[in-house]
């Protein structure tokens, strides 16, 4: 189950073929992409600006993520 405030982010990646809730779609798609080139597929607008909202919303990406854990942590 994803919260509900991260449900749009995952509908991102879901709608440019990142994510995939089916492994013999999600086999294909990767079939398809190595067959057509992987930096092309990776390096598309749709897919970077995906991918950078994910990491901005949910992975946390931050030179100071020892930091950011320390504080959350100590709670």
């Amino acid at each position: 189950m994803i919260k509900q405030e991260l449900s749009d982010v995952f509908r991102l990646l879901e709608n440019c073929g990142v994510l995939m809730d089916d492994p013999c779609v999600a086999a294909d798609r990767i079939n398809y992409i190595v067959e057509n080139g992987i930096a092309d597929w990776w390096n598309q607008d749709e897919i970077q600006s995906s991918v950078k909202y994910f990491r901005e919303r949910v992975a946390c990406v931050s030179d100071d993520f020892m930091g950011q854990w320390m504080r959350v942590l100590s709670v």
